[in-house]
């Protein structure tokens, strides 16, 4: 009989493997860093009898802007599942407890960025961003930069030479922009971007 928990920090090398074969992310057998209770609380899966971990999922709390207004989004991320468990219901069993919980806690909306747009149409997901292709040349981008005054790379650790305040006044018309909480400005600013976007 499988279970639906949160993890434990015994869980995270088996996320970790999980996760390397389905997304291909490296160090798969490194042993990751022990969470604190509140980030494990959002890292749900489905587990064999013997605590093998069949799929899982992150569940990521943000405020973000609906109309003007601030509303809760839950941010779902790292979706996995063990390709022998596949078809199992499993990420179904978690969506089907998971979604109305979030409700009751004043989750307004979910988002994800889906692999299938078909697969997640079934929990209720629906398609927000239309995807629009142009072929241009590299240097047409350059048209509007050359009039600045000034262009200035802001490396991690600098001030943010107003970033912060051109991205808030920026989000204030645009639905479900997420609004970044002190956490998550250093967690975008921290350690080298081009190195964290790696896999």
């Amino acid at each position: 009989m499988s279970v639906l928990r949160s993890f434990t920090n015994d869980d995270l090398l088996a996320y970790k493997r999980l996760c390397s074969i389905c997304y291909s992310y490296p160090d798969a057998e490194t042993e990751p860093q022990p969470k604190t209770e509140e980030q494990l609380r959002v890292m749900r899966g489905v587990f064999d009898d013997n605590g093998g971990l069949l799929s899982a999922m992150t569940q990521h709390p943000f405020d973000s802007l609906f109309c003007g207004h601030p509303v809760k989004l839950c941010g779902i991320g790292g979706v996995v599942t063990d390709p022998t468990s596949r078809s199992g219901g499993n990420i179904r069993q978690i969506f089907e407890t998971d979604l109305p919980r979030m409700y009751e806690e004043g989750f307004v909306f979910s988002a994800l960025y889906p692999f299938s747009h078909v697969f997640y149409r079934k929990f209720g997901y629906e398609l927000g961003i239309v995807k629009r292709m142009a072929r241009f040349s590299p240097s047409s981008l350059r048209d509007d930069l050359h009039r600045a005054a000034s262009i200035k790379r802001i490396l991690p650790g600098e001030p943010d030479g107003g970033m912060r305040e051109i991205y808030e006044k920026y989000i204030a018309d645009k639905n479900l922009s997420v609004i970044r909480d002190e956490h998550h400005w250093q967690s975008l600013r921290s350690g080298t971007p081009w190195e964290n976007l790696k896999y």
